[in-house]
């Protein structure tokens, strides 16, 4: 909320959002479209052409947070990390380094070594050495919550890659979220291996076709059968 303020309080040149009036008096489809399409007479850009649907959608629910008068945990790099991943499966470069630099001013460390080596890359039109250093990002956050669950139970498996994102979509699917969870396959499908990634790529196929049973059903056998 960089024109609107810290939590979307207000800036000189920006409303306060994190009102719950202000908020009550527009429907999500009025917010989607103002997002999407900005308001040049009133001097707010257009972000359509920057952020992704989803991206919208969640700001929107971010807005709907604010009304109930919710105090809401900003995400951090990963999230961002892996909308890159999507953007790129997509071909939009630009939109990708956009929420690169976003990533950047969140991160440190070898994290953030990671995602500049990615930003090098993209602007030299190197995607593929851009994704390897954003799994590379990635990974440092799977070992980092990996740790922290093997400190308080030693005998849990860990995590392919990939297998959080399909079971993330899977939950989403079960509650007819399926744009959503359409998404966070396409993420999966490009960080996962194996039988897991062909059960993916089968429930895409399903889903854009439609058949929202028969990919929750692949999605569910491929996800128990992992170890």
């Amino acid at each position: 909320m960089i024109c609107h303020g810290e939590a979307g309080s207000g800036t000189e040149i920006a409303p306060s959002l994190n009102d719950p009036n202000r908020l009550s008096r527009f429907n999500d489809e009025w917010f989607i479209e103002t997002i999407s399409e900005g308001r040049p007479s009133k001097r707010m850009p257009t972000w359509g052409t920057v952020l992704s649907p989803i991206q919208v959608r969640d700001l929107v629910a971010l807005l709907r947070a604010w009304q109930k008068g919710e105090i809401v945990e900003l995400p951090g790099p990963e999230e961002e990390l892996h909308e890159v991943i999507h953007m790129l499966g997509h071909g939009d470069s630009e939109a990708a380094l956009h929420i690169l630099d976003e990533a950047a001013e969140a991160a440190e460390g070898d994290m953030l070594a990671a995602i500049e080596r990615a930003i090098q890359a993209l602007n030299n039109s190197d995607t593929d050495a851009a994704i390897e250093a954003i799994e590379e990002a990635l990974a440092l956050v799977d070992h980092d919550e990996e740790s922290e669950i093997g400190d308080m139970n030693m005998g849990e498996a860990t995590l392919q890659p990939g297998q959080m994102e399909a079971q993330s979509a899977l939950d989403e699917i079960k509650i007819d979220m399926t744009d959503s969870a359409l998404a966070k396959l396409r993420v999966a499908f490009i960080l996962a291996k194996g039988n897991l990634k062909e059960a993916i790529e089968h429930a895409i196929e399903d889903l854009e076709v439609g058949k929202v049973e028969e990919a929750q059903s692949i999605l569910e056998d491929a996800l128990v059968s992992l170890p």
